[in-house]
């Protein structure tokens, strides 16, 4: 049982193009990387004294796509500390969907499809647009967004893994919660 209530916070992790374009070679070695530094640096930092100097626990989620189905490779990843509703309800749109549902595609020949994706560029107003890709360029951005055999989407690292004991989770918790109070130093 845990001990106490915290809340999350929403941490986005991603790495220049140049990197990303390697990704289309290597998705499990680039995505692999991706994961074990941002969950590396969030685990360094809270274990600075000067910071939290705790142990915390941390979910991390791989998403590929943006609406437009481009190559856009982030690591989402909650931590202790923010509000967990709206990330949770933010990361769930990418753990079990794929890059585009049928719902999206408006019409389909050998020639051209035609799909429906929001421009988030527009502030106000209709921010849906009509793409219409050929049919080659459509499945090529498709299968960028398909994963490796055996490749996990959704990691768990620190306090969070299955391996760490309930009474060490729980414990972590209530600590890292009082640590809250003595926010890191801005570096």
């Amino acid at each position: 049982m845990i001990c106490c209530r915290w809340q999350y916070s929403h941490l986005v992790f991603t790495f220049p193009g140049e990197i990303a374009k390697i990704a289309y070679w290597n998705k499990k070695v680039i995505y692999g990387l991706l994961f074990r530094a941002s969950a590396e640096t969030v685990t360094t930092i809270a274990a600075d004294p000067k910071c939290l100097g705790a142990r915390v626990g941390m979910t991390s989620v791989l998403h590929t796509w943006g609406s437009a189905m481009t190559h856009h490779p982030p690591v989402h990843m909650i931590v202790p500390g923010g509000g967990p509703e709206a990330v949770l309800a933010y990361l769930s749109r990418y753990t079990h969907r794929i890059a585009i549902s049928n719902s999206r595609i408006i019409s389909a020949d050998a020639q051209t499809v035609a799909c429906q994706w929001k421009d988030y560029r527009v502030k106000s107003g209709d921010r849906m647009k009509v793409m219409r890709l050929n049919t080659g360029e459509f499945i090529r951005r498709f299968l960028i967004h398909v994963l490796p055999d055996g490749f996990h989407r959704i990691r768990h690292y620190g306090l969070l893994t299955s391996a760490t004991p309930l009474g060490t989770r729980a414990a972590g918790c209530c600590g890292t919660a009082m640590r809250v109070l003595f926010p890191c130093p801005v570096l």
